[in-house]
Formats: C-alpha cells, sequence, structure tokens
C-alpha cells in the first residue's frame, strides 16, 4: 500500500572514509501526521574491497617460507604469469614486483599494455632488473598493483610467496675409488663414495648395481650450502661369482626432480695370481748383485699381471722389478748380512691381490774376503832354508773354508791341500815345504 510504506535504497561511498573503522548511519522517518521514528546501522570499513588485486597463474600462493620454494620450482621457463584487476583500472606503469620483502621494487617486465580493468602481465624470474642472470636458488617475491585513483592492492595481500630457480641439474662425483672412473679393477670389498650439489639441494641418491637390477636409495649427511655426501659399501663374493667386468650408475634427484647420473665401469677379480716361477739361474753364493728373471700367471679370467715384487727384509718391504707376466731385474743385495738369505718374490694382479704362497729363493750371501793367516812365519822369514820345513796357519771365513791353495813359482801355478769347513769355524792348516836340492827360493 503506498500510502502505508516505502522502500527507500541509498548509496554511500565509503572511499572516503578512514580503512579499518566503523561507521554508523543513522535513519530518521516522519509520518504525514508529523510523527518521527529513528534507526541506526553500524558498519566496518574495509578498503580493501576497492584495492587492485592479482592473480598468479603458474604461482602456488601457498609457499609462505624458503622450505616451501619448491613448490614453486622454474626450470627451463623462468616467465612468472598472472592477472591483475580494478573496477576503477589498474595503472599498468605503476605494476612492480619485490624480491627483498617490500624493500626495493622493480617494474614488472611485461605489463599490461595498457591502464585496464583486467589485464594479463609476465615477468622473467631468471633476470635481475639489470638484466644480468639471476642464479639459481630460493627466492621470495610480492607484486605491488596501483589502480588510476592510486590505491594499491598486494599480491599475497600479506607476506612473500617463495619460489626456486632450478635450471641446472645436479652435481655428482666419485670421491672413492679416485678417478679415472673407467676400468678401475678391484680384488674385494671397497667403498663407492662421492658428493653431490644443487643449488636448490639435492632430495636423494640412487645406486643401480647392475647384478641387481634394482634401484637403491642412499642415505645423504647434508653438508650445507646445497652439498651433500654419500656412500656404498660394495661387497664382493669371495668365490668367483662376480668376476668380470661390472658397473654401478649414480642418480642425484634435485628439488624439482631433475637429476643427474654417473655410470663406473669396473672389472671384479677375486682369484689370486699364482706363484711367480724363477726361470734364471741362481748361484750358491752372491756378493753384491744377482740377476734374475721368471714369469706369472693370473689364470683364466684373471685380470692379468700388474707387476712382480721382490723382498729382502722378510716380506716388511717390496720393490717392483721390471715387466709383468715375463720379469727380471738386477738386485742390490750388498746391504744383506753374511749367510744363509731368503729373496722372496710375489705377483701381484691388476686388481691388487697378492700370489699366496710367495717364492722363496735361498741364496748364501758372503761379502768379506776368508781370514788367512801363517802362524809360524817369522821361524823362516829371515833366513834361507835349505832343507824342507814346514809351514802352519789358520784360515776362516763367516761361510766356512771351501779350499787352501798353494803356489810356489809367484802365483803361476797353484796347488790345493789342507781341509774345509762349512761355517765360521777356524780351520788349522799345516803344509810342509819341500826345498830342492841346490835351489833358494
Amino acid at each position: 500500500d503506498p500510502d502505508r510504506s516505502i522502500q527507500m535504497n541509498l548509496t554511500i561511498d565509503t572511499t572516503t572514509y578512514t580503512d579499518d573503522q566503523d561507521l554508523t548511519v543513522h535513519f530518521q522517518v516522519e509520518d504525514k501526521a508529523g510523527n518521527f521514528s529513528q534507526a541506526s546501522y553500524t558498519m566496518r570499513v574495509d578498503q580493501d574491497s576497492d584495492r587492485p588485486t592479482a592473480t598468479f597463474s603458474n604461482l602456488n600462493s601457498l609457499a609462505t617460507s624458503v622450505g616451501d620454494a619448491k613448490l614453486n620450482p622454474f626450470g627451463m621457463s623462468t616467465i612468472l604469469i598472472g592477472s591483475v584487476a580494478d573496477d576503477d583500472a589498474v595503472d599498468s606503469s605503476e605494476l612492480a614486483i619485490s624480491f627483498d620483502g617490500g624493500v626495493s621494487w622493480e617494474l614488472v617486465s611485461v605489463p599490461p599494455s595498457s591502464d585496464t580493468t583486467y589485464g594479463n602481465f609476465q615477468h622473467d624470474l631468471g633476470k635481475l632488473a639489470d638484466g644480468s642472470e639471476r642464479l639459481d636458488g630460493s627466492y621470495r617475491l610480492r607484486l605491488r598493483i596501483q589502480d588510476i585513483n592510486g590505491a594499491t592492492g598486494y599480491a599475497p595481500v600479506s607476506g612473500d610467496v617463495y619460489f626456486a630457480l632450478d635450471r641446472a641439474d645436479p652435481t655428482l662425483e666419485f670421491t672413492s675409488p679416485p678417478s679415472p672412473v673407467v676400468d678401475a679393477i678391484v680384488g674385494g670389498d671397497f667403498i663407492l663414495a662421492g658428493t653431490t650439489y644443487d643449488a636448490n639441494g639435492v632430495s636423494k641418491v640412487e645406486l643401480y648395481l647392475d647384478k641387481s637390477g634394482l634401484w637403491v636409495e642412499l642415505p645423504l649427511t647434508d653438508l650445507g650450502s646445497g652439498n651433500y655426501s654419500w656412500s656404498y659399501s660394495y661387497l664382493v663374493p669371495s668365490d668367483n661369482s662376480q668376476d668380470g667386468p661390472r658397473y654401478v650408475r649414480i642418480k642425484a634427484y634435485d628439488a624439482i626432480n631433475g637429476y643427474y647420473m654417473v655410470e663406473r665401469a669396473f672389472s671384479v677379480d677375486t682369484r689370486r695370481p699364482d706363484t711367480p716361477v724363477l726361470t734364471s739361474v741362481v748361484p750358491a753364493y752372491v756378493d753384491t748383485t744377482l740377476d734374475v728373471a721368471g714369469t706369472a700367471d693370473d689364470g683364466a679370467g684373471g685380470s692379468g699381471i700388474a707387476r712382480v715384487e721382490y723382498s729382502l727384509d722378510n716380506g716388511t718391504t717390496w720393490t717392483a722389478l721390471s715387466g709383468a707376466s715375463t720379469w727380471n731385474g738386477i738386485l742390490d743385495v750388498s746391504g744383506l748380512p753374511e749367510g744363509l738369505q731368503t729373496i722372496r718374490f710375489r705377483a701381484v694382479d691388476r686388481g691388487g691381490l697378492v700370489s699366496d704362497p710367495v717364492l722363496g729363493v735361498v741364496v748364501i750371501v758372503d761379502h768379506a774376503v776368508p781370514g788367512f793367516a801363517i802362524t809360524n812365519k817369522t821361524d823362516y822369514d829371515t833366513s834361507y832354508q835349505t832343507v824342507d820345513f814346514t809351514l802352519n796357519g789358520t784360515a776362516q771365513d763367516f761361510n766356512g773354508i771351501k779350499r787352501l791353495d798353494l803356489s810356489l813359482d809367484g802365483g803361476l801355478n797353484w796347488t790345493s791341500f789342507g781341509g774345509t769347513t762349512t761355517d765360521n769355524t777356524v780351520l788349522n792348516w799345516s803344509r810342509t815345504i819341500t826345498v830342492p836340492s841346490g835351489t833358494t827360493r
């Protein structure tokens, strides 16, 4: 009934009122008889509803900490895409982005082409403001939008959103066994170890063994600044079941699942080489040097002979000879003490295994000349002898006396006499000298 009721609509421009304050609107109604009635309505002023906004098309705004940066990975493409909107129109010349929490701002590289109530924008996150490359790593950003009336909005509304630049795969290196990484030969258990790095962190490292056909995740040790270490104990069966060419593969994954793989080839050889064979003739007695030669063999399926070594100190130290499967050398035995000595020889294959048993060669070392004395020469060395006489004396050597020789013609001819010894026992000797009639010597 138009005489009894009336509907009223009122629009209030709240943009001039203080933000985040209560605003009370009072109403007064007068009827035809002059009676008054009053009412009021209180509301909260929120200027944000009139601020420009932005939406990211390829950025997850839930990534609000550096640990969440991997939720927003940018790899080969580093272009941030989004849109802006405002009922009064966005000022395209003022669209800016900050990477330091709002301390400094730079203009978006590709804003909307003109002021608009809705428009798209792009920004290259891989470039710094001066056009140089931004390094891979974790970063934060915030977008600032301004409308044509000067009202300012932000995206996110509060705080920053984090993202990760990750254009490079992680690096991966072996530290054990050391380089070269190809054709290594192992004769037993060994440690595979290495390091890996990625600016945004490494999520996992996996190992593939050719015998198992499976990828196994390895434990990682965080060394800081994107560096990690890893290791794996490779167990080699002693029953020769894995002898021959082998390989392993290592994969390192970064935070955005990019990976880098390294393969290491090696050979397993658990069979010891045969004991080397001496082919040269070894004299019974040696003084300063000894010439030796021989052969060595690693058997069928072996990795091959690397070298043959000899030891003069009962296996404490070993010295390599020339050659490998055929070998030779001149040994310096001048430092060995006199008497029976054992020179040891062993073969070493390319896997580092040594022959067992070793070859032992026994020689008699004899450096010094034998000792010799005439005990009664003073009885005869000052007078001429006209009748037969007898010389007496001693002889001694550490390794024994083989024989005594006598010359009566100035050393042109010699005859043997006396006895022998087998050790350093003193040999007492006696020899009668026959004086021919009419001669003087």
